[in-house]
């Protein structure tokens, strides 16, 4: 390969890490602004919310506070193709369903292939909506469950979203246990 070419890929390598970087930054400080410049804990999380999907491309992104006393997740925030925050998944028990199961295990669940994930109960339901991936994290703070949030999206998820999502996630946390 002849050197001009070289310095031509080089380039346009540092370039698209530099455009990915740029994005990151402007994701992080929205998500920063949320959590500082609001009040209310359910306008800070819907605010959130919103910004997980427009800045990830998700379908749709949903947060839970863990209400200690029942031991359940109650749904906070809603954005993208759900806004709704009352309805079937409003209250998640700690260990039901995929969302409770993030929330017992402590674990992130991450896929991008939702019609293999055993985790998944309603096939039917990912293909209708057209979805492809998934990333969950349990919302954590000092070793203390907090909440979960999780975005459903129609493309898979490229590496760097995932970590972008996870150190996303500890932001959230922090806000709520904060307010």
């Amino acid at each position: 390969m002849p050197s001009t070419q070289v310095q031509s890929s080089f380039y346009e390598k540092v370039e698209v890490l530099l455009t990915e970087q740029a994005k990151l930054g402007e994701f992080y400080e929205a998500i920063n602004n949320a959590l500082v410049l609001d009040t209310d804990l359910e306008s800070v999380l819907q605010k959130c919310a919103e910004i997980l999907v427009e800045h990830t491309g998700a379908a749709f992104g949903r947060i839970w506070a863990l209400d200690d006393t029942r031991n359940m997740l109650e749904l906070r925030a809603s954005a993208g193709l759900y806004n709704r925050i009352n309805g079937k998944y409003s209250r998640i028990p700690i260990g039901k369903l995929k969302i409770g199961t993030i929330a017992a295990e402590r674990m992130p669940h991450v896929t991008n292939n939702l019609e293999t994930d055993p985790r998944v109960s309603d096939k039917a339901w990912v293909q209708r909506k057209g979805l492809v991936a998934f990333a969950g994290y349990p919302l954590v703070v000092e070793d203390r469950l907090v909440g979960v949030m999780c975005v459903f999206s129609q493309h898979e998820f490229d590496d760097l979203t995932l970590r972008t999502i996870a150190s996303v996630a500890n932001a959230i946390a922090n806000g709520i246990e904060r307010k």
